[in-house]
């Protein structure tokens, strides 16, 4: 298991870009008994809060997030040397402004070259 965290201040001319922001999280990996599978995942908590009010809102925008991943994995599966992966990731984000608030599910599906 893996602790993770991230502080951000970005500035910008432009406000929509100009925000604070600090992500927490936790990640691990599963070697299940008798199978090549690894399996892992995370879970990330993040806060977003803008300096200024956009030009459109009446409110200054304050994002609060959750993101949970899981991910797939056989190494021992290979194709002229490419492995296959599996990843799913589900967001769910909360905004003061109703515009930017989004439930995600996201599946990719990907390929790893070891060189």
């Amino acid at each position: 298991i893996t602790a993770t965290g991230e502080l951000q201040k970005r500035h910008s001319q432009n406000i929509n870009y100009d925000y604070k922001a600090v992500t927490v999280g936790l990640r691990g990996v599963y070697l299940p008994a008798g199978s090549d599978i690894v399996v892992s995942g995370g879970i990330n908590r993040s806060l977003k809060k803008w300096t200024d009010i956009a030009a459109l809102f009446v409110d200054r925008r304050f994002d609060l997030s959750w993101e949970y991943i899981l991910s797939l994995k056989n190494p021992k599966l290979s194709y002229f040397g490419f492995t296959p992966s599996l990843d799913y990731t589900f967001t769910d984000k909360k905004s003061s402004i109703a515009f930017y608030e989004i439930k995600s599910h996201d599946v990719f599906l990907g390929v790893s070259n070891a060189f």
